[in-house]
């Protein structure tokens, strides 16, 4: 998936239904700790594509909501490393706002779910952005 030019649609996260097989990890876990996975980034695409005046149709019909990409690398030499990149789109002040602006700044972005408060999205966990160990 081209960040410039994609062939699929955006992932709406307000739709985003789980597969059967995902079972999601749920508070409980007596010491457990959310962790950012440390080869994912979280960047908004409006920060990588230019703009070009215009806005298409669809984000006209929904200026409340942002793209943004994820990159996720999973460990291996070059010949078996494996990537994903995906496009998620939210509604502006939603979970993945706020874990990137927490990026951009430079601070981890799990730490907004240590409390306990707050509990991160099951697509977060999905796509590997984040754990529970």
């Amino acid at each position: 998936l081209n960040a410039f030019s994609s062939s699929s649609p955006p992932v709406n996260v307000s739709e985003f239904v789980k597969p059967k097989c995902y079972t999601p990890p749920s508070k409980g876990k007596k010491g457990g700790k959310i962790v950012k996975n440390a080869l994912a980034s979280l960047i908004k695409s409006s920060h990588v594509r230019p703009s070009h005046g215009k806005k298409s149709q669809d984000a006209e019909e929904n200026d409340n909501n942002e793209d943004y990409i994820l990159n996720v690398s999973f460990a291996g030499n070059e010949i078996h490393e494996s990537a994903v990149r995906i496009v998620l789109r939210q509604e502006k002040g939603g979970s993945l706002e706020t874990c990137c602006n927490e990026e951009m700044a430079g601070r981890d972005p799990a730490a907004v779910y240590q409390s306990g408060e707050k509990w991160p999205d099951d697509f977060l966990f999905y796509y590997g952005y984040c754990t529970y160990n």
